[in-house]
């Protein structure tokens, strides 16, 4: 893709975009092209039909958003590969499409988007409080009010499975929330995060199950 269709993808007035692609980005691989010369390209990150005789119109470029947040989201802003995620896409995708007459999942499914964001980019701070938040967001769907409620309905394997949520990600989400700054501070890593990723999958999955 070349210099110029990057820079005007740049440009384009957008009222939400993926935390993942900004502007600063695409000024990034854009400068980078302009240093390398205007008939080189930038890995095509997305197989779009472009080429240097025929760049892409901006409705095209537009059109394309989905498919270019999606192939960033595995990218750094330095363009180098990053972690995968905590919330399988598919099953992402599985809840936008939910349908159900009481219960609409359009935020959970964008709060999973978020999760995956945060996760993909380090924001270990966000992407656990954005875990506790789906705790708190989906006990409706098992018709609760809480999810300690969620905890005392469900059966044995899954119980056990999502006291592992509320006993384990649920505190350290806790901690990390009312922490006061201190003399000397460590920032956490992820592995506070990835151990809770299987029961926060299964209670997605459980989420669907349910709602469908």
């Amino acid at each position: 893709m070349e210099a110029h269709v990057l820079r005007e993808m740049s440009l384009i007035d957008r009222p939400v975009l993926h935390a993942s692609y900004n502007h600063k980005f695409l000024d990034a691989l854009a400068m980078r092209q302009e240093i390398s010369g205007l008939e080189t390209f930038v890995p095509n990150l997305c197989d779009l039909p472009t080429t240097a005789a025929n760049p892409p119109t901006s409705e095209q470029i537009i059109s394309w958003y989905p498919e270019i947040e999606d192939a960033l989201e595995t990218l750094n802003e330095a363009g180098a590969p990053v972690r995968g995620y905590i919330v399988d896409p598919a099953l992402i995708a599985g809840l936008s499409k939910l349908k159900a007459a009481q219960l609409d999942v359009t935020s959970l499914a964008q709060m999973c988007r978020e999760i995956n964001s945060s996760y993909t980019h380090g924001n270990v701070l966000a992407t656990v409080l954005l875990m506790r938040t789906g705790l708190n967001h989906v006990p409706p769907a098992f018709g609760n009010d809480t999810f300690a409620q969620v905890l005392a309905g469900v059966g044995k394997s899954l119980k056990e499975s999502f006291e592992h949520l509320e006993n384990g990600l649920r505190k350290i989400a806790d901690f990390h929330a009312h922490r006061k700054i201190g003399q000397t501070e460590t920032y956490p890593s992820m592995a506070q995060v990835e151990p809770f990723k299987p029961q926060f999958e299964l209670l997605l999955q459980q989420v669907v199950t349910r709602a469908s």
